[in-house]
């Protein structure tokens, strides 16, 4: 199935850390990007940055308790040898449902990609996955509230069904851009 992987029951201890997300501040594209741009790396990265909704900065900056635990559930869920040494970039990502008409079909600059689906389930929404060129989807993911998707980053994907008024209710993911890994 082109390298895509999805892992169910992704953290560990998830009921005791699922609230916490709600927390962290989320911001338009705008304001998301004059937050997260400090080095040339990250301008280049953020370059590419176009999403509906809101996210947050980058957590290995503004939470790095919460950046090392997911660091650690990835080496404790996915196969370590493929994961020697990652350079990797965390943030949370709202999608409402007022945001559908902005969502598109892309791809990631990245070598691979991973959502943590953390809203409750909702197996209307999920991600889709696309042909080159085509507009119908080969494979679509459902929303199951911690389980996570990891796929090559130049796979032609988009969210299906972005849902919700508030975080509460709202399409709530962890997004992780790995850059490189060996």
């Amino acid at each position: 199935m082109k390298n895509i992987e999805i892992v169910n029951n992704f953290f560990s201890s998830f009921e005791n850390i699922k609230e916490s997300f709600k927390s962290i501040p989320l911001y338009e594209i705008e304001e998301y990007k004059k937050r997260n741009t400090v080095t040339a790396e990250d301008k280049e990265k953020l370059q590419y940055s176009n999403f509906p909704g809101k996210r947050s900065e980058s957590l290995h900056r503004t939470h790095p308790f919460l950046f090392n635990l997911i660091i650690k559930e990835i080496y404790d869920n996915l196969n370590r040898e493929r994961f020697n040494h990652i350079n990797i970039d965390c943030c949370l990502h709202l999608r409402l449902g007022k945001d559908n008409h902005n969502d598109f079909i892309h791809t990631d600059p990245t070598v691979a990609s991973m959502v943590v689906y953390l809203s409750n389930t909702n197996v209307k929404s999920g991600t889709a996955f696309y042909e080159p060129e085509s507009n119908k989807p080969y494979l679509k993911v459902p929303f199951i509230q911690n389980s996570a998707v990891i796929f090559p980053g130049h796979l032609r994907h988009k969210s299906i069904l972005n849902y919700g008024n508030n975080i509460n209710d709202g399409r709530l993911t962890l997004h992780r851009f790995i850059y490189h890994f060996n």
